[in-house]
């Protein structure tokens, strides 16, 4: 068999675009026994362990999230934060916007990471202390100041959430009836100018198109180094008493970056950067339990017994883009990287990296791009006399911007009730766009899993 499309990586990016194509046509490579990627839900203790929070600035995976039934689910996570080792006790955010209006301008904003590029301003101490005080370094130390300080351009803070028995609930719904071949490792790719050939090690298959939904190294493409890797881990820790269940969120310089009660059954510890590995290096050497010991006693002489940890430890957890780089342009290069139909989907080459939004981001540009090339829904043309036929409820289309839409499945649940049904069978693009206050994000959001083809 011939598969329309193959998409390698059965992460969040990978299951939101095959959900989107035909799904007969379409087939996911995943290496692993799970979908998910880096959203991973541990059976044991109920929690995420991997990827975790949700701002809400992020439109995409809100939306997903709505759309999957799972809204119900979120739960704000906007702890009380004490800071233990800092020089200052609050939230940097209003420091970091102030810096951010200093040096937005600056010619070194995309040479250097924040960490380095605050010291223009103010001394290393200062500059630490607000690092430390955020309860991360990957992102102070490594990435771009230019799209560390995107999040604190805004003036409007955004809020946080994480989802009730894990992220995971996400990716089983989108994996449901997908095409998955499981722990089957992609190898290699042949491109003969009409179909790929597809190398793992479970077997060959061949497609027109060709997905990589997966953390794909640049020097497996024969392209330059873009992006870094960088690290983090969680422990999650069980004591014989509840003693903590005062405590919200403690941020420290480290090694224990972020020490977060979690539903007063567990104490989360959040570490990135060097004490990722540090404490990596303790776990693997056996001597994690008796370090959490020492260390979280000093901070909490109350402390009682550990009863048991579990540790995940990312060795790929955020990747961003490297000094000195031209983030949009590159992102729009690593979509489709060549001039054949193979395409990139991920959050590493995404602009909103480190987020679950980067991945969705990088889906819906790839199937914009696929869109384009008439290869969604079927691809169709159609005459207007034809979508003039479907004119009821139960069979409706409309056109909007020369492309139609069979929107029969949205016609019931259509907030805007009657105004709709005045256009089926018709183009309906100058009502759609004068009573939408913001048409692209529906267009974007809602009305792409209807598309059923272009107007000739």
């Amino acid at each position: 068999m011939i598969y329309d499309t193959i998409i390698i990586g059965a992460g969040i990016a990978g299951l939101y675009i095959a959900n989107r194509l035909d799904v007969k046509k379409t087939l996911i490579i995943e290496r692993r026994y799970k979908s998910g990627g880096r959203i991973k839900t541990d059976k044991e203790l109920n929690l995420d362990t991997g990827a975790y929070r949700i701002s809400s600035s992020h439109k995409k995976i809100l939306q997903l999230i709505d759309n999957l039934g799972l809204k119900d689910k979120l739960k704000d996570f906007n702890p009380r934060c004490k800071y233990i080792g800092t020089k200052q006790k609050k939230l940097p955010g209003n420091e970091i916007r102030e810096l951010y209006k200093k040096l937005k301008d600056d010619k070194d904003i995309r040479n250097l990471s924040f960490y380095n590029l605050a010291q223009k301003v103010l001394d290393g101490e200062s500059v630490r202390d607000i690092v430390d005080r955020t309860g991360y370094n990957n992102g102070a130390c490594v990435k771009q100041a230019y799209h560390y300080f995107k999040p604190f351009s805004k003036s409007k803070r955004a809020k946080y959430f994480y989802m009730k028995d894990g992220l995971e609930q996400i990716t089983k719904k989108l994996e449901d009836g997908l095409n998955i071949k499981f722990k089957t490792s992609f190898q290699d790719y042949d491109y003969d100018g009409k179909e790929f050939t597809v190398f793992t090690n479970n077997g060959i298959f061949n497609c027109k198109k060709l997905i990589l939904s997966y953390s794909v190294d640049e020097d497996f493409l024969g392209l330059p180094g873009y992006t870094t890797k960088n690290k983090y881990i969680r422990i999650f820790i069980k004591f014989k008493t509840k003693w903590f269940k005062n405590i919200q969120k403690i941020i420290t310089p480290g090694p224990f970056r972020q020490i977060i009660n979690i539903e007063n059954e567990y104490l989360q510890i959040y570490s990135d950067y060097k004490y990722a590995e540090l404490l990596n290096k303790l776990l693997w050497n056996g001597e994690l339990e008796d370090f959490l010991n020492l260390e979280l006693r000093k901070l909490f002489p109350e402390m009682t017994k550990i009863v048991k940890f579990k540790a995940f430890f990312w060795n790929s957890g955020t990747y961003y883009w490297k000094l000195g780089l031209n983030s949009e342009k590159l992102y729009k290069k690593m979509l489709q990287p060549f001039r054949y139909p193979l395409y990139i989907a991920g959050e590493r080459y995404s602009l909103t990296q480190g987020w679950m939004e980067g991945a969705l981001e990088t889906a819906y540009d790839v199937l914009e791009k696929i869109e384009k090339k008439g290869h969604v829904g079927g691809g169709k043309s159609y005459q207007m006399q034809e979508v003039k036929k479907h004119d009821k409820a139960d069979d409706a289309w409309i056109v909007i911007e020369d492309k139609v839409y069979d929107i029969t499945d949205w016609v019931p649940i259509h907030p805007g009730g009657g105004v709709i049904l005045k256009k089926l069978g018709q183009d309906a693009t100058t009502t759609f766009m004068s009573v939408h206050p913001d048409p692209d994000f529906i267009k974007e959001n809602l009305l792409k899993k209807f598309y059923i083809g272009t107007l000739k």
